[in-house]
């Protein structure tokens, strides 16, 4: 049987760290965080304990168990395997007070099958992914007890999310509810009105009942198509148009018609707006050139109408995204475990880019610090070059004396495989855009260099 133990200090009230490890959503919010760990859900919470599938990759093939997970308030959080893999896999959380804070206990007892079959390497690879989750873990409950400690709320918020299953979306819909906020989310179809607390906002059809989009304290729009899911032909940028600028053209009109329209709206467009050279950038530059940037520039005019109606806005201009679930850093990560990941033509072009979890407490911030309006860079303080974060990529997987990249992708395939247009725009792009704005008005970045998001992997 082996056994791992790590002491975690975090500088909050015990009864705030249990809080939320008590919380039957973390689970997934933890999990979130981990390239190597995926869960669905089998069954709802029930009598303090939920079943759920865990998947952990592992060399080749995937680990799969099912785990019944405990809420007990007497003994926090714990996990043992009913069924799969391990032979026996227990894990046990324990909070002690230290100090002004908590010292967080986690251990996890397990043994896997097979113990003929390289049995010390295979340990070993279980063991390194099993810390990275404890890291991930408590950095996140950290992380949630900062925001909730920086923006107290005297009573729970009413939240609309347009756009709350999306890489953004779902995670910011799982850490405001473990907030304790009241959260409703907009869907397209009937079909999905059966999930609990659901409104209808279909903006093809125009089908909506205005009478439940009423009295809300903020709405969140956050939907979109995902820019660099497939080549750029004109019915692709017909649809990022109608995702993003119509559907926002129709939401602002029917804000504009409530009797009771929202107090805030937060609604994001990207640093596409800048073109695709863009240098020391701030939020009154003037827009570039390029399908992105016209994009954007019409997606952020469809958000100014609400204006009419005295409801804040606050306008995010996100960078790429990185983090664990989707978005580049996923992509890059699959390539380098390839040995396929190397420069995009020279690597040399700068990324204007933003910690997933970053993105999530800016949101935060804006939606709790009621004085503020306006556009907003959301990016971090540096701007690596993409080679410079190919590279931090391989080193996070293989070790830090790790230097070989692969060999770069030419600039011609890239324009073969996604045209002209979407290769310049995307992935030839540099841009450095300041951030000086997010940080004036009270933002603490919890990634502020890329140095502190992608580390190299420790032996």
């Amino acid at each position: 049987m082996k056994t791992l133990s790590f002491k975690t200090p975090v500088p909050f009230p015990v009864k705030e760290v249990q809080k939320r490890h008590l919380d039957p959503e973390a689970v997934f919010r933890w999990v979130m965080l981990n390239d190597r760990l995926t869960v669905t859900e089998l069954l709802p919470a029930q009598n303090g304990q939920r079943l759920i599938r865990f998947r952990l990759k592992h060399l080749i093939r995937s680990l799969v168990a099912d785990m019944k997970v405990h809420f007990d308030p007497a003994n926090l959080f714990r996990i043992k395997q009913d069924k799969g893999v391990f032979k026996h896999f227990e894990y046990y959380v324990n909070c002690q007070k230290e100090g002004g804070g908590t010292l967080i206990f986690d251990e996890i007892q397990f043994e896997l099958h097979h113990k003929w079959f390289f049995y010390k390497s295979r340990v070993k690879r279980v063991q390194e992914v099993l810390k990275s989750i404890f890291e991930d873990k408590n950095t996140i409950i950290r992380q949630e007890l900062e925001l909730l400690k920086r923006y107290p709320a005297n009573y729970p918020l009413k939240i609309l999310l347009l756009g709350s299953h999306g890489f953004i979306g779902h995670a910011l819909d799982l850490m405001l509810t473990s907030f304790g906020h009241q959260i409703f989310r907009a869907v397209r179809s009937k079909s999905l009105l059966g999930a609990s607390q659901t409104i209808l906002f279909n903006d093809e059809s125009g089908e909506a009942n205005r009478d439940q989009f009423e009295g809300f304290d903020a709405y969140i729009n956050l939907a979109g198509a995902n820019i660099a899911d497939k080549r750029w032909s004109e019915q692709r940028k017909t649809l990022l148009y109608q995702s993003r600028v119509q559907f926002t053209q129709k939401l602002t009109k029917l804000i504009l018609n409530l009797d009771k329209p929202p107090k805030t709206l937060i609604s994001t467009s990207a640093v596409g707006f800048y073109g695709a050279e863009a240098v020391n950038c701030k939020e009154d530059s003037s827009k570039g050139e390029g399908f992105l940037s016209d994009l954007c520039s019409d997606w952020e005019r469809a958000a100014t109408l609400v204006n009419h109606r005295n409801c804040r806005l606050v306008l995010l201009r996100f960078g790429i995204v990185l983090g664990q679930g989707g978005g580049m850093l996923d992509q890059f990560r699959k390539l380098a475990r390839l040995c396929l990941l190397g420069p995009i033509g020279t690597g040399q072009q700068k990324l204007a880019w933003v910690a997933h979890r970053d993105v999530l407490g800016s949101i935060y911030h804006f939606l709790m610090t009621t004085p503020l309006s306006g556009t907003y860079n959301l990016v971090a303080n540096d701007h690596p070059s993409q080679k410079e974060l190919a590279l931090l990529v391989v080193k996070s997987i293989y070790g830090p004396k790790w230097n070989i990249l692969s060999l770069p992708l030419p600039k011609w395939v890239v324009e073969t495989l996604f045209g002209k247009g979407m290769a310049r725009e995307l992935f030839f792009a540099s841009q450095q855009v300041e951030n000086k704005k997010l940080l004036d008005s009270g933002y603490r970045l919890f990634y502020p260099e890329i140095t502190s998001l992608v580390r190299p992997r420790s032996f």
